[in-house]
């Protein structure tokens, strides 16, 4: 059995990719970028790398059983993770924008920026396909006849 993969389902297995990737790559630089801290550091980075890996598993689930609920739950992941990436990168820019820090010349790092784009992409990916099967239902109750009542 081959498995065709369709650019929705391509898109959310990128993503948690992308978010495994950024959780790696540094999220702050200091001393105008002679000294990088990637996520992995920490606790939130493990999370992180942790839930684009469940991506990447979910999305793989749903590209071998094309089952709804594998498709729910990979946007609702993907929504989980584009909220958390959300409120990381507030805290990045809150720290960035400290009044003490002008010494230490602080930067963002693209980590988190690119496991934002992947957030995005794993939540896009099968919200794209259940849109689609919620309007082929719509398409094909619109296109029954609706029976005659008393008939016979």
């Amino acid at each position: 059995m081959s498995a065709r993969i369709e650019r929705p389902e391509a898109a959310a297995l990128v993503g948690g990719g992308l978010v495994m990737l950024g959780a790696w790559l540094p999220w702050l630089t200091l001393f105008a970028g002679l000294q990088r801290y990637g996520g992995l550091i920490g606790m939130h980075g493990h999370l992180l790398f942790a839930g684009g890996a469940l991506a990447v598993i979910a999305s793989l689930g749903g590209l071998r059983w094309r089952q709804g609920w594998i498709r729910w739950g990979t946007a609702a992941l993907g929504l989980a993770l584009v909220g958390f990436t959300w409120w990381l990168m507030a805290g990045l820019l809150e720290v960035l924008h400290r009044d003490g820090s002008t010494m230490l010349v602080p930067r963002a790092g693209p980590g988190l920026f690119v496991s934002s784009l992947g957030a995005a992409l794993v939540l896009i990916g099968p919200g794209i396909v259940l849109a689609r099967e919620g309007l082929r239902r719509q398409h094909r109750a619109a296109a029954r006849p609706s029976g005659t009542v008393g008939a016979g």
